[in-house]
């Protein structure tokens, strides 16, 4: 027996209905993760209704002219007249360009650069490496 054309209708109507909610269902995601971005990125900005400083990304190459990091680095070796960390190098460096002392993100950065810019003095026989304290890399002037 053929279907009647109500339930010909109605099937018709059902499946448009779960296309739309199936459509509807999908915007509805998407402005939860739009709204969900746009509340984080509020929060970056704002705290209790007070806009945060945040530090600026410094590029530290730019920081210093070419070799001045080696020379300073070298300059601090000398005066202390032993071998020294890469953090006391990295301290060194930051108190002579006047920067801030106590900015963990600074430190951070200045040695990571020494530790690069140490790493090939070494490799050029420029500098010595007398291994590892603490984790911290050891650097001493070469011998005469």
């Amino acid at each position: 027996m053929a279907e009647s054309v109500t339930i010909i209708q109605l099937r018709a109507k059902q499946e448009e209905l779960q296309d739309a909610i199936a459509y509807l269902e999908g915007k509805l995601t998407e402005a939860r993760a739009d709204l969900l971005h746009v509340s984080a990125v509020l929060r970056l900005f704002e705290t209790n209704g007070e806009v945060q400083q945040f530090p600026a990304h410094v590029n530290l190459s730019r920081m210093f002219s070419a070799g001045e990091l080696f020379a300073l680095a070298t300059k601090a070796l000398t005066e202390k007249g032993g071998p020294m960390t890469t953090r006391e190098l990295g301290a060194y460096v930051i108190k002579s360009k006047g920067w801030d002392t106590i900015d963990p993100i600074l430190g951070r950065g200045v040695t990571h650069k020494l530790v690069y810019v140490m790493s090939k003095a070494h490799k050029r026989g420029r500098i010595q490496s007398l291994g590892y304290e603490r984790g911290v890399r050891v650097w001493a002037l070469l011998e005469p």
